[in-house]
């Protein structure tokens, strides 16, 4: 509104307004024990079975943790 009374100019003619549709927060967190789950087997499995493992155990997509892994492990 600021803008608009700052100068009579602004207030002729159209104007549009865009607004941001809402959006659900992001889900894409890890827990912390998932994490360090999927760090210790991997010492010992592939990243892919140490993943499809982890995900099994905390009910967890394991194409996230597959993900996960490949950012932050080695």
């Amino acid at each position: 509104m600021e803008w608009i009374e700052e100068d009579e100019n602004r207030k002729r003619g159209e104007m549009v307004l865009l607004i941001h549709g809402y959006r659900e927060p992001a889900t894409d967190t890890l827990p912390d024990e998932a994490t360090r789950a999927l760090t210790i087997l991997v010492k010992t499995l592939p990243l892919k079975k140490a993943a499809a493992a982890t995900a099994e155990i905390y009910n967890l997509k394991k194409n996230a943790l597959y993900k996960w892994g490949l950012e932050n492990l080695e």
